[in-house]
């Protein structure tokens, strides 16, 4: 059985992670918090610094590694509104390792880890 026993809440310091709206956590290696409300209340991707680069795990705010698996209307209704940035931010990023919720384990072949 998993309990919770202590949360903390972080407020937003209007700061920024590769220009998106972001809250940086007190942790090491670096983190930061990325709103990506729509999905669900509240969530946001995870940015991780690995040693081989930024990691940015954007959980179910994106399709399966952002590709066209099924039509837009019923993306932008199942997972919000964030799939056209998270595209954009990709293409303009590609040193930025990108995750999203549900992998093809294929995408993991022959990658450095994080």
């Amino acid at each position: 059985m998993c309990s919770i026993t202590k949360m903390t809440a972080y407020r937003d310091r209007s700061e920024f992670w590769y220009g998106l709206p972001a809250i940086r956590l007190p942790f090491q290696p670096e983190m930061w918090l990325v709103p990506l409300h729509g999905h669900t209340r509240g969530h946001c991707g995870v940015a991780i610094r690995t040693g081989v680069g930024w990691h940015f795990h954007v959980a179910d705010a994106g399709p399966v590694a952002l590709e066209d698996y099924a039509p837009a209307w019923l993306v932008s209704l199942a997972l919000g509104p964030h799939t056209d940035r998270l595209r954009a931010f990709a293409s303009a990023h590609p040193e930025v390792r990108i995750t999203t919720g549900h992998m093809w384990l294929d995408f993991f072949d022959g990658r450095e880890s994080v």
